[in-house]
């Protein structure tokens, strides 16, 4: 049943090329990467400095964090990009 809808299958156009060039999906995953590490030791600096301030820190930690990974899935996207052979 599911090798005989496989083969029913019709073909589809292949999507259109993306204006994005990888280098520049390097460069900005790069980027959000410095960014998130900057978010990070800057809510470590604040905490040491201004204890109270603790909540923020934890909020500019949870961005930070969140950043890095859009940033390596920006640099990988970026890479993939780059080296397919289609």
């Amino acid at each position: 049943m599911i090798i005989a809808t496989l083969l029913g299958m019709t073909s589809y156009q292949p999507a259109a090329t993306s204006r994005i060039s990888p280098v520049k999906l390097a460069v900005a995953g790069t980027l959000t990467v410095v960014l998130s590490v900057a978010l990070i030791v800057g809510g470590g600096l604040l905490v040491a400095f201004v204890p109270a301030a603790e909540p923020v820190a934890m909020v500019t930690g949870l961005l930070g964090r969140v950043l890095v990974v859009a940033g390596v899935v920006l640099v990988v996207l970026g890479a993939v990009r780059r080296f397919d052979r289609r």
